[in-house]
């Protein structure tokens, strides 16, 4: 099952960042994700990030997917 993590970072404080991960379970949603996290007040420039993640549909892969992350 593919996955689409999305990875931003917002200011926080003046001087501190905070990293926001979100999922997704299609580009689309993932399109949609990463346009309303360059809307939000703070949002660091240039720093979206879209990973695909490939997640294990059998039972001991995603008990070892789930461990690992």
């Amino acid at each position: 099952m593919l996955l689409y993590k999305i990875i931003y970072k917002i200011e926080s404080n003046t001087d501190t960042f905070a990293t926001i991960i979100k999922w997704a379970g299609s580009g689309k949603e993932a399109g949609q994700i990463r346009k309303s996290a360059r809307q939000k007040t703070g949002y660091v420039s240039n720093s979206v990030k879209t990973d695909k993640i490939n997640v294990p549909t059998n039972k001991q892969g995603l008990i070892d997917f789930l461990n690992k992350n």
